[in-house]
């Protein structure tokens, strides 16, 4: 499961089952860190990227 931390400086470190694997940013204030953050875990914790790992994509079907 996906989750985040921000840092005292409003960078986003994101958590793969309490590993870190990726810090974005910073941002300009922890408001829009956090905005970041739940979209980007929402997104990786969805049953539609299940077997993706971030910060992967969905793979493109062909004739895309």
């Amino acid at each position: 499961m996906y989750t985040y931390n921000i840092t005292e400086d409003n960078a986003v470190e994101v958590l793969k089952d309490g590993v870190k694997v990726d810090t974005v940013g910073p941002w300009d204030g922890p408001e829009g860190a956090a905005y970041w953050a739940a979209a980007v875990c929402d997104k990786y914790n969805s049953l539609e990227y299940a077997g993706i790992d971030y910060p992967n994509d969905l793979p493109q079907k062909e004739g895309n």
